[in-house]
């Protein structure tokens, strides 16, 4: 796009028409160059202006779907194309009398966007696009923009050989002009090497393909806007997002053994510490109470319960109860008393 709005510049300053495509001096003279340049000389500012806004969005679409080799090889293609076909109609013409044909004038960035427009409305999955407030069919589109051309500008051969050389691109006529996947990733490990490592280059093996039209009438699903702009994928709704584990969800039950709120293994473990910590640890002064000492409502009511009495039989029989994290189950073994008498020292892993 840089490069067009350079010629564009450059074209004030130097004759057109030693740059524009004119069949007899481009055949007669053999000046090959213009095929490559007349499309980089538009006929003013605004038909520039159009051209590059409607490059911009179709472009971007199609690199997305071909990848930025096989995207560029279209260009140059639908380029080429369109001013051999240009070319050969001027010749018949004049062959057919009206000598002043070879003399037609071919130029202006439409002669590319043109022919990419209808490629990208053909294979565009939404069945119209806005033309002002009109909804027009989607492959009709490239048509009424081109009549609307021939209202406002006069009749154009180019374009019409642009958009030519567009439907059959479309409907899958010139497709032996496109190399292969393969043969384009060959060329992308050797030759395209350093131009696959610049910012922003699509690979063969990224692009989208036909998605990349779902993306663009789908911004809000992470795609891109109409143009080319990235778009944030669109946050979950809260029906779509996972539900996560609740306390409500969460499968346990009070030491106690009776069934009530359920709690979650970090509460379980919390208070079996405290209750095990208190029931151990001795007494002291009781001018001076410890906070372990004091025993709360929660702290007593895991004391009560199968567990208590479970807990109770074991410490006087003066067995250790060992649980483990890794697996639920409760290990006994039978420990000798101290000289003041048996002791149970839980001990939670």
């Amino acid at each position: 796009m840089q490069l067009v709005v350079a010629m564009f510049i450059f074209s004030l300053f130097v004759p057109s028409n030693a740059l524009v495509n004119i069949p007899y001096f481009t055949v007669m003279y053999l000046e090959v160059y213009r095929i490559l340049l007349a499309p980089l000389l538009s006929r003013g500012i605004l038909s520039l202006v159009f051209a590059l806004m409607s490059f911009y969005r179709t472009g971007a679409t199609l690199e997305r779907a071909y990848g930025s080799a096989a995207f560029g090889i279209l260009v140059s293609t639908v380029l080429v194309g369109t001013q051999a076909i240009f070319i050969t109609i001027a010749f018949m013409a004049a062959l057919g009398g009206d000598m002043s044909a070879i003399f037609w004038v071919a130029q202006g960035f439409w002669l590319v966007v043109m022919g990419l427009m209808v490629i990208d409305c053909v294979a565009d999955t939404n069945p119209t696009r806005r033309l002002f407030v009109v909804q027009i069919p989607s492959k009709y589109y490239p048509l009424v923009t081109f009549a609307l051309w021939l209202v406002f500008m006069g009749p154009r051969m180019d374009m019409a050989c642009s958009l030519m050389i567009g439907y059959a691109y479309a409907f899958h006529k010139l497709d032996w002009l496109q190399p292969s996947a393969e043969r384009i990733r060959q060329w992308e490990d050797t030759m395209l090497g350093p131009v696959t490592r610049r910012p922003g280059y699509i690979s063969c093996s990224a692009a989208s393909g036909m998605e990349a039209w779902h993306m663009m009438n789908n911004p809000n699903a992470g795609g891109y806007d109409a143009w080319g702009a990235s778009a944030p994928p669109a946050s979950p709704t809260p029906a779509s997002r996972p539900a996560g584990p609740s306390s409500a969800q969460t499968e346990g039950r009070t030491l106690g053994g009776e069934t009530g709120r359920a709690l979650t293994r970090e509460e379980v473990m919390a208070r079996r510490t405290a209750a095990l910590a208190s029931r151990t640890t001795p007494a002291g002064p009781a001018s001076a109470p410890s906070s372990r000492n004091t025993r709360t409502q929660e702290e007593h009511e895991v004391l009560t319960g199968p567990f208590e009495a479970q807990l109770m039989h074991l410490t006087s029989m003066g067995f250790t109860r060992h649980e483990s994290a890794a697996v639920s189950t409760v290990c006994v073994r039978h420990t000798s008393c101290r000289s003041t008498g048996p002791h149970l020292l839980p001990t939670l892993f």
